[in-house]
């Protein structure tokens, strides 16, 4: 049978909580759980389970309740997705040294809640949940910039989009509460929508829950949809299963 090996040894006055981390991320060496409601960011030994802690959050950032959904490892920095934290935080996994991005395009996070992301290669794609902005960050230098051209017809709906995929081409936002799944070209921006579901779907609201690229397809995860669907990233087909 199988054998599971549990981890607590949470770091000194650590407070967990309900809902504490959204998603995790492995830069090569540690894992990393992403703080929804946890107080801080914690690094994971996966030899030994050791586990610290990170809370040195930059000047003038505000955390607050819900404030991260995923993060991103871009190579050398993880990146901490904000759902309702003010800022994209980017961390030095060697030093758990953090920067803070706010330089949004219209001067203000507002609304927007992220949840998740996509990495091209030199951007971080944060993926709208709430609002109606996607919006290309440069890990370069921290500079943001907005994309709303979606397909014509489109309904984004409450809670558009949950996750991204890139496939070494293109970004594919997952839908959620949107009406289709989107296909974004990263050097413009350009957006192509696909509605061409399969037959004896159901996609209904929350329909997918994030998304893997096998190399050659995209499988969206169901969260109330009816099928997992498989869609050829050269053609747009979809199968459902």
């Amino acid at each position: 049978g199988s054998v599971f090996t549990k981890y607590e040894d949470w770091p000194s006055d650590f407070t967990n909580g309900s809902s504490a981390f959204a998603g995790g991320v492995y830069d090569g060496t540690n894992i990393w759980l992403i703080p929804y409601n946890a107080d801080r960011l914690v690094k994971v030994n996966p030899t030994t389970g050791e586990m610290t802690g990170y809370s040195n959050w930059p000047a003038g950032f505000t955390k607050g309740s819900n404030a991260f959904a995923g993060g991103v490892y871009d190579g050398t920095y993880i990146w901490l997705i904000p759902y309702s934290a003010s800022q994209v935080i980017k961390v030095d996994p060697t030093t758990g040294e953090m920067t803070g991005y706010s330089n949004w395009p219209d001067g203000s996070k507002g609304s927007d809640q992220f949840i998740g992301g996509a990495f091209d290669g030199t951007n971080i794609w944060l993926t709208p949940y709430a609002g109606s902005r996607l919006i290309k960050l440069d890990t370069t230098n921290g500079a943001m910039t907005s994309y709303n051209s979606w397909p014509s017809g489109s309904s984004l709906g409450s809670s558009p989009f949950l996750g991204s995929v890139f496939d070494g081409t293109s970004i594919w936002l997952i839908p959620s509460g949107a009406d289709r799944l989107i296909q974004v070209n990263p050097a413009t921006g350009e957006m192509t929508g696909y509605t061409n579901w399969p037959s004896g779907f159901t996609k209904s609201s929350e329909a997918f829950w994030g998304g893997v690229f096998d190399g050659a397809n995209i499988w969206l995860i169901p969260s109330n949809a009816t099928h997992v669907i498989k869609v050829d990233t050269a053609t747009g087909e979809m199968t459902g299963y």
